[in-house]
């Protein structure tokens, strides 16, 4: 079971809360933001 989960498991992301998810990609949506609109 161990070696059928490393296959699609991948190292790091995988080990991200829905929390920290939410909050990646929040940061990047700012970030996106940001250099679509420029500084304002």
């Amino acid at each position: 079971m161990t070696q059928h989960r490393k296959t699609w498991q991948r190292p790091v992301l995988v080990r991200m809360d829905a929390a920290d998810a939410d909050n990646a990609s929040l940061m990047y949506n700012r970030d996106y933001y940001h250099r679509q609109m420029g500084p304002s």
